[in-house]
């Protein structure tokens, strides 16, 4: 309990912390320069290095989390890459990156299991090319597109010998009748205040209510939620805490997950991403489980979608 309540208390802090900077330097550079595409690329940058600078402080600066870093500036100029003009250097440093990180992992000792789980995140960003497939419908790319990522991940599991439970796909510590409640409370929240930074576009109609709402729940929970967080916190959290202390861990991997939310546009929602993605990795780390964070992702996912509809 003591080890968990350090835990907490590191990641809070540097989460408070590294959120107050960012703001500062987002409020500062708005007022002075405007928004513009840079302005959103210098502020993931300025989260990304504060992040780590207060991970280094949980733990010494070691080879691991250089290793660490390197990968998150990578992460970074992939989304920049993707999300601009030069996409198709954004996806082809993807496919290089999915290839060299496997094979450094046969060499690299210690790092083994965090390079092959990079890799499949740069796989990831392959699938999702922003591109809308013309064999698929808007309302089916989103299901095959997970789905295949999914795959991607399973056969991982298989063919490395990981274990459901070790991804977290168990119960966990408590009972689900505590952790289903508390993840929907906190998941409503989360959509909520989503909203407020992006406004999405609606997806469905009112006139079609039942039938959105159907398509949100299992598109939001079943497929974009369980996928995600058994990439992020299921194998990356799980794998990044096997060589840096778990504080460090959970800041470095929610910042990275805060960077994949780049394609938005909206500095913001980076940080938002960031933070949801503390909460989450915190969660898995308290119950042992991906219960709660999978619920929390999804209801949080659906919310949004929903004040987008009635808005």
């Amino acid at each position: 309990m003591a080890d968990e309540e350090r835990v907490g208390t590191f990641v809070a802090l540097g989460s408070v912390l590294s959120s107050a900077f960012f703001l500062a330097f987002y409020y500062l550079s708005m007022h002075v320069f405007g928004y513009s595409y840079n302005l959103l690329v210098c502020s993931a940058l300025a989260l990304l290095l504060i992040t780590h600078a207060g991970a280094f402080l949980v733990g010494s600066l070691t080879r691991q989390g250089i290793v660490l870093l390197g990968l998150s500036l990578v992460l970074l100029l992939e989304e920049v890459l993707i999300n601009s003009e030069s996409m198709l250097y954004g996806l082809l440093f993807a496919f290089s990156m999915m290839i060299v990180l496997p094979i450094l992992a046969v060499f690299v000792q210690g790092l083994s299991r965090c390079l092959e789980a990079y890799g499949i995140v740069f796989v990831s960003r392959i699938v999702f090319i922003p591109i809308q497939p013309a064999f698929l419908t808007v309302a089916f790319s989103q299901p095959v597109l997970y789905t295949l990522i999914f795959l991607s991940l399973a056969f991982y599991m298989r063919f490395r010998g990981v274990q459901p439970e070790q991804a977290g796909l168990t119960r966990g510590r408590f009972s689900p009748l505590i952790q289903v409640p508390a993840a929907v409370a906190l998941g409503f929240l989360l959509g909520f205040i989503e909203y407020q930074i992006l406004v999405p576009v609606p997806i469905g109609t009112q006139e079609r209510l039942l039938e959105t709402i159907a398509y949100l729940f299992v598109v939001m929970l079943v497929f974009v939620a369980t996928t995600e967080e058994i990439m992020f916190r299921g194998l990356l959290l799980n794998f990044v805490s096997d060589v840096v202390p778990v504080a460090q861990s959970i800041l470095i991997v929610s910042v990275q997950f805060g960077l994949m939310h780049l394609g938005w546009g909206v500095p913001l929602e980076i940080l938002f991403a960031y933070l949801a993605g503390i909460l989450f990795s915190f969660a898995f780390y308290k119950t042992h489980s991906l219960l709660m964070p999978i619920i929390m992702h999804g209801v949080g996912n659906i919310t949004l979608y929903l004040f987008a509809l009635f808005a």
